[in-house]
């Protein structure tokens, strides 16, 4: 079966605020790039996943505050205009 060509292509990137939480405990004081590569240990798919690497660190992804002010960035062909289905009132009248 053929793909389909079509005529319009469009990229979106969806950027928002959000924050993951992690918990990260140690029997020896760590430098932040170590901290920083705890966090790749531990697999986010779930809150409370725990990961303790051969070093006895271990990581616990706790949570993510999803953010609510995401921002779109579209590319690509010219999007069209919409039609404004609306009355526009002036209020400097």
């Amino acid at each position: 079966m053929e793909d389909k060509q079509y005529k319009y292509t469009y990229h979106v990137e969806e950027t928002s605020q959000d924050t993951r939480n992690y918990t990260i405990e140690s029997d020896v004081q760590l430098t932040h790039d170590e901290i920083v590569d705890c966090l790749g240990n531990v697999s986010i798919n779930n809150e409370k996943n725990s990961f303790v690497g051969e070093d006895g660190i271990k990581t616990t992804f706790e949570d993510t505050d999803w953010g609510d002010d995401s921002q779109i960035d579209i590319s690509g062909d010219e999007i069209k205009e919409a039609k404004e289905d609306y009355e526009v009132i002036d209020d400097e009248q």
